[in-house]
């Protein structure tokens, strides 16, 4: 599990880093104040145009039935969006 400090802490290099186009971020359990950070990170750095976000904020059984109202539903739209508008930007 990646707590919030470790999220920012990942994030910092990453902003700048133009090697890197897409993030691993499965089954490490960051939930969402932490996946808020790596949305914020998107919006920085336009060359991260892919990620793998399965299990990445909360553990399903927990999540799920939550549903709509869940945090971690919103964070994950909110990272997915970001990366979309990375890949349009990047197809220009």
């Amino acid at each position: 599990m990646i707590q919030l400090q470790g999220t920012k802490a990942l994030a910092v290099p990453l902003v700048t880093n133009i090697s890197i186009v897409r993030l691993n971020l499965r089954d490490n359990w960051m939930e969402a104040p932490g996946g808020s950070v790596v949305a914020e990170l998107l919006k920085e750095n336009c060359y991260i145009t892919g990620a793998s976000l399965r299990y990445h904020l909360c553990h399903p059984p927990i999540c799920r039935p939550r549903g709509a109202n869940c945090a971690c539903s919103d964070t994950t739209s909110l990272l997915s969006s970001h990366l979309l508008e990375n890949e349009k930007n990047n197809k220009r």
